[in-house]
């Protein structure tokens, strides 16, 4: 459940990124494209269990590539505001997580 959502979370990210940066309708570029497959790829072979997954930004093991991960910190912060007002749904869900896993990280 958990890592679907995440999923979801990063191709509505990429898909608003590719919108505005390269001006793409629809399909994303081949660069975005390669992104979003990377990024599922990562998602899908979390060594964590669904339950227990952190989001990727707060996960101790780091399995993306340095440039990758470049890539997908300057996605989220080109869409974070925006996500707020187009997808709010998905934001508040995705902020809710991520407090909730930062206070049992502290317990």
């Amino acid at each position: 459940m958990k890592k679907s959502k995440e999923d979801e979370v990063i191709e509505t990210m990429i898909h608003m990124y590719c919108h505005s940066k390269h001006k793409t309708k629809g399909s994303l570029c081949n660069s975005c494209q390669a992104l979003l497959d990377y990024a599922k790829l990562r998602i899908k072979k979390c060594p964590y269990e669904p339950e227990e997954k952190p989001f990727c930004s707060t996960c101790p093991i780091h399995c993306y590539k340095s440039d990758m991960r470049n890539r997908v910190i300057e996605v989220m912060r080109a869409t974070r505001i925006r996500m707020m007002f187009y997808h709010p749904i998905i934001s508040f869900q995705h902020t809710y997580q991520t407090l909730k896993n930062r206070k049992k990280k502290d317990e």
